[in-house]
């Protein structure tokens, strides 16, 4: 890596320690004394009867912190700004495996850092869930990446691929994308002559879903969801989620009536269908986001945490459809960067506005438990 890059790189770690640093101010809301509550490795571990998710990792990683430093707000906020800046930097790795260049990975790592959505995972302990997941996840993808492309001490990369897989499965159940973005990858980008095998070992992990399944059924007799299944609730949900993550105007899709978002949706996902296309890496990348975005519609209205782990692809096809379709044009390489740095803009608009609410909501949380007690 140039030592431009790195600097360019250490100066966006810097800017998304700053724009997240006022959390550190923000207490605990809602959910988040439910899992504060937690206060023995066996409610940790076991499974819980009248609670849909089994994510024994958030809860041991929620039950360590608290272990160690208490009910210290801004620790828990701390950790969560760390891991989401760890996320930018292995975002930026990825970007590096699959486009090469630097500049769309640095584009790209700017644009997850600020992206709107992420109030959610940083300023909301319930939501360190998703940000710790998407951490698994992505070191999950990385060592995967790597594994197809090594001659030597492959065994090595697809084995601790595996051990991250169910790390982010155990952290929560959206991961379930993993295995089938990964065997997808093998299939039609990874330039391995060992395909079957690999395709075998990157949907190996679909195994603990299934035991987990089996289990709880037995159990309890019952497997359930946030919400039930239904056609109807979820196309409205991946319209909805769709247009959030590649308009990257949380404003517009906001304030805009249903009838007009049906609308836009028919036109810019064949669009960026037909765009995604022409290249085997750009139509993964479409496929990887329409996957995510399908995963969490299928038993839950759009909410921004779990926009999250959406983002990555869905940013990174935004990044390499501005900057390649068109790039020997400079007008239009230009024109691109402005879009995409309005957007920035955007999102960091977007951000400090819920952060104001968030802070509001902390507040009255913590008057009200002075008064009672």
């Amino acid at each position: 890596m140039h030592l431009k890059t790195k600097i360019y790189l250490f100066l966006i770690v810097i800017f998304s320690f700053i724009l997240y640093l006022p959390s550190l101010t923000l207490g605990f809301i809602s959910d988040d004394y439910y899992f504060l509550s937690l206060n023995s490795l066996k409610e940790v571990l076991f499974l819980k009867p009248d609670f849909y998710h089994y994510i024994p990792v958030y809860w041991f990683i929620i039950y360590v912190l608290k272990l160690i430093f208490g009910h210290s707000s801004v620790i828990f906020h701390g950790f969560g700004i760390g891991v989401h800046t760890i996320n930018v930097l292995l975002l930026f790795i990825l970007s590096k495996n699959l486009f090469i260049s630097s500049k769309k990975s640095l584009l790209a790592a700017l644009l997850f850092t600020s992206f709107f959505a992420n109030y959610e995972v940083v300023f909301w302990i319930t939501g360190f869930a998703t940000s710790i997941m998407v951490l698994f996840y992505l070191i999950a993808f990385i060592f995967l990446l790597k594994g197809s492309e090594s001659k030597r001490n492959s065994f090595i990369y697809y084995f601790l691929y595996i051990i991250f897989s169910i790390l982010s499965f155990f952290t929560h159940e959206y991961a379930l994308s993993l295995p089938i973005v990964s065997a997808l990858y093998v299939y039609f980008i990874a330039k391995t002559h060992r395909k079957s095998a690999l395709i075998f070992i990157s949907l190996a992990p679909f195994l603990i879903p299934f035991v987990i399944f089996t289990v709880r059924t037995a159990l309890f007799h019952s497997f359930s969801t946030p919400s039930p299944f239904s056609m109807i609730q979820f196309f409205r949900s991946f319209t909805k989620s769709f247009l959030y993550l590649y308009t990257m105007m949380p404003f517009l899709v906001d304030t805009t009536s249903k009838l007009v978002l049906v609308v836009m949706f028919m036109i810019l996902f064949p669009l960026f269908l037909f765009l995604s296309i022409k290249s085997k890496l750009s139509l993964f990348l479409f496929v990887w986001s329409s996957i995510t975005i399908s995963i969490f519609c299928i038993t839950s209205l759009p909410q921004a945490r779990y926009f999250y782990p959406a983002s990555i692809p869905s940013i990174l096809l935004i990044v390499t459809l501005l900057t390649t379709s068109l790039d020997k044009k400079l007008y239009f390489e230009k024109t691109s960067f402005l879009i995409l740095y309005f957007c920035i803009a955007i999102n960091i608009l977007f951000l400090f506005i819920r952060l104001s609410e968030w802070k509001k909501s902390s507040y009255i949380i913590e008057k009200t438990k002075k008064e009672i007690l």
